[in-house]
């Protein structure tokens, strides 16, 4: 249950951004203040201030709980949608799409998934999470130009607003577990750069970062590709469509074999492998249907395998105390990178033409493989969350006592609640010396 409330919020979520982004340029030309620098703005503020707040409101869920951040950000949200209803010039559009970028909850909600998913389904749980992400994509790409005859541009950003509302009220159905941060300040760079030379950390964040960079890249030259090769723009939902799921189902598969047999990197080397043969196909210059679709089934097989692996990675990676700042870091690299392939991809199509965009992708592809093989796997851990007694002992003996046990890597005591959140090597821990301690504060 609390995974498809989760499940629900990011779908909520993405709707609210993607539904109008196939009208938003069309919709936009003839209001008052028009230009193509606003109508960029009124495109890309959203990402910007999403990702300038990741971090800081990661960190604060960590000091106050995932709760208080995703409802009040998804209260934002849905404020920011309103006022994008009711812009009356582009400079009123740019803010209220600014104003919906900082409800940004992509940091917490993704902790509070780690906080509630084990070691062994957390991979899994994640492919499902990227899979409906993509799914919600391909309906926001069908509803926003068929919904846009019923109440305009206005009429999609009151349906954003009321989603989000929606999702507001479903996460108060999900469990909160203690923060493990009740004191210090909201935001520490200090902190940020400790998490971020974690070993681990920097690797899954620079990695989601290049993902949806060449997710980006992929969707400037594509539809282009596909109207040459005569298939026309009615016909590219059903191809993309079949391209997901073809994608999507042995990517699923492939995540809980790469978790259980600890094989995390290598499946991403294969990931990594399977977009740079989707890139070079399309290099090619297609112009056979089962071959887009060949093409398109290897990339998002690889995208969504690297979509479920990255965030599991880096939930190895992250510190128990920390994990608020990590997926920070994680989701701030995340629209960053989507950015960044959108503003360089647009001057290589220019430039180069979808063939050479795509033979450039690839090439980049295989440095990325590359570096993947100097990767090692992580460390066998999992989390664990036991109850201790606070009136046994402090909360820094607590600490000091449960770090000392055999295969305990990490402890830490939330001062909010009677609970300790552990990360254990899966090989070492001596489950008896834990349950003596925990037996021991007990009489």
């Amino acid at each position: 249950m609390p995974i498809a409330i989760i499940l629900a919020l990011y779908a909520s979520r993405m709707m609210g951004l993607f539904i109008v982004l196939p009208v938003l340029a069309l919709a936009t030309v003839g209001m008052p203040g028009y230009s193509p620098l606003l109508l960029g703005l009124a495109i890309g503020v959203y990402g910007l201030t999403q990702a300038v707040l990741q971090v800081p409101l990661g960190q604060l869920s960590d000091r106050i709980g995932r709760f208080k951040i995703v409802f009040i950000g998804l209260l934002v949200f849905a404020l920011g949608s309103w006022w994008c209803a009711q812009a009356d010039s582009m400079l009123e559009l740019v803010f209220g799409r600014a104003l919906q970028g900082a409800g940004a909850i992509s940091s917490s909600l993704l902790a509070w998934v780690v906080d509630l998913t084990g070691e062994e389904r957390r991979a899994r749980v994640m492919a499902v999470i990227g899979i409906s992400i993509g799914l919600t994509f391909l309906a926001a790409l069908v509803l926003g130009p068929a919904l846009m005859p019923w109440r305009g541009l206005a009429g999609l950003f009151e349906l954003t607003a009321g989603l989000a509302l929606l999702a507001a009220l479903l996460s108060c159905l999900l469990p909160r577990p203690a923060p493990l941060r009740a004191l210090g300040a909201v935001f520490s760079a200090q902190r940020v750069r400790d998490v971020w030379h974690t070993p681990g950390v920097a690797s899954s964040v620079l990695g989601v970062g290049l993902l949806h960079a060449v997710l980006m890249a992929l969707f400037l030259a594509l539809p282009a590709q596909l109207v040459g090769a005569g298939i026309g723009p009615d016909d590219h939902t059903g191809l993309y469509v079949v391209v997901m799921l073809l994608g999507a189902l042995p990517a699923f598969l492939a995540t809980g074999w790469v978790e259980a047999k600890h094989r995390l990197i290598g499946g991403q080397r294969f990931a990594i492998a399977g977009l740079i043969g989707g890139f070079a196909l399309l290099a090619l210059g297609l112009t056979e249907y089962w071959m887009f679709v060949l093409a398109g089934g290897l990339f998002f097989f690889g995208f969504n395998l690297l979509e479920a692996t990255l965030p599991s990675l880096l939930a190895k990676a992250a510190p128990v105390r920390d994990r608020g700042t990590a997926t920070g870091l994680y989701a701030t690299i995340q629209f960053f990178g989507a950015f960044v392939g959108g503003l360089l991809g647009g001057p290589l199509l220019s430039v180069l033409g979808p063939s050479g965009l795509f033979t450039a992708l690839a090439l980049g592809g295989c440095i990325w493989l590359a570096l993947r093989y100097r990767t090692p796997e992580p460390p066998r851990h999992r989390s664990r969350v036991v109850a201790i007694d606070l009136n046994t002992f402090s909360i820094e003996s607590w600490e000091s006592k449960l770090a000392a046990v055999t295969g305990v890597v990490e402890a830490a005591v939330s001062p909010a609640g009677s609970v300790a959140y552990l990360k254990v090597s899966k090989d070492a821990l001596n489950e008896s010396e834990l349950t003596d301690l925990l037996a021991q504060s007990a009489r």
